[in-house]
């Protein structure tokens, strides 16, 4: 069955995800994109080569947001690309924001963006999913792995 997909890459839609400008942010960037703006739309793209995703976002996420998306993938293995749709800077949890540090003190939108990009990109995933296994016999968790016998050489 995988064989059958591999020759088949398969792309979600550009999934928005809104977010807006934190009002509170001192030093206006000199970046124009941001300047005048009070609302953004993020882009997140997700491609799967069989029962791998790659799932392209936007700006420099934290560690712990890349590994939300992963746990919630439905996909055996899902790729995090950073800075593949855009460069939106970093983009922090609300937990990060709190603790400071350079990511949390250089993200210019406010604290719910990290959530709101998490759960775009899962359900772009799920979504995905649907497309590239649109039957339930043909899911990978429904089928036997194929084993790969490894020697030492």
């Amino acid at each position: 069955w995988l064989e059958s997909k591999l020759n088949e890459p398969l792309t979600t839609p550009a999934l928005p995800a809104d977010a807006k400008i934190n009002p509170d942010y001192k030093s206006t960037p000199d970046n124009t994109f941001y300047k005048g703006k009070e609302e953004l739309t993020y882009e997140i793209q997700c491609l799967s080569i069989g029962d791998v995703c790659l799932v392209g976002v936007p700006g420099e996420m934290v560690a712990e947001l890349g590994q939300e998306i992963k746990w919630h993938s439905p996909f055996r293995k899902t790729f995090i690309l950073y800075c593949s749709t855009a460069y939106m800077d970093y983009l922090c949890h609300g937990n990060a924001l709190v603790a400071g540090g350079y990511e949390g003190r250089e993200q210019y939108t406010d604290s719910h963006t990290g959530l709101k990009l998490v759960n775009a990109a899962v359900e772009g995933t799920y979504q995905l999913y649907e497309r590239t296994f649109p039957n339930p016999d043909e899911w990978p968790e429904n089928n036997e792995p194929s084993l790969v016998a490894l020697k030492n050489c």
